[in-house]
């Protein structure tokens, strides 16, 4: 997985194994969506030291959503665009596919009012497992 971040006009760079997966069969709050999804926890101390990504696009149709949780500095910055959830900061998700993986971006504004981008390349997303009853 290799990270590209700029936040509050910071520029950070990151690469390691992470986890990335997509589903077309998911859904959030009783939405019917495809999700991508990509996670990384560095233990190196490099930075962006903790990431959280998930794309939602409607079956429907409609705007993509986004869940951004990313850790700079020490300091904890969130998106959140979901429908039905706790809205947090502002943003514009995409998706673009190549091969077996693809890369995630989001461009916008956090929690915080910080101007964030990120970019995460993922070599493969796996099928997502599904968790819960």
């Amino acid at each position: 997985m290799k990270i590209a971040a700029k936040v509050a006009g910071r520029a950070y760079q990151s690469s390691g194994m992470g986890e990335c997966a997509s589903s077309g069969e998911a859904s959030i709050y009783e939405v019917p969506a495809t999700l991508w999804h990509a996670t990384y926890d560095s233990d190196e101390g490099s930075e962006p030291r903790r990431l959280n990504l998930t794309v939602w696009r409607p079956k429907a149709g409609g705007a993509d959503m986004v869940g951004l949780s990313v850790e700079t500095g020490g300091t904890t910055h969130q998106i959140a665009t979901v429908k039905g959830g706790e809205m947090a900061g502002s943003g514009a998700p995409g998706v673009r596919p190549a091969g077996k993986g693809g890369t995630l971006t989001v461009q916008g504004t956090d929690d915080h009012g910080d101007a964030i981008e990120i970019s995460v390349e993922c070599e493969r997303f796996d099928e997502v497992v599904a968790e819960g009853g």
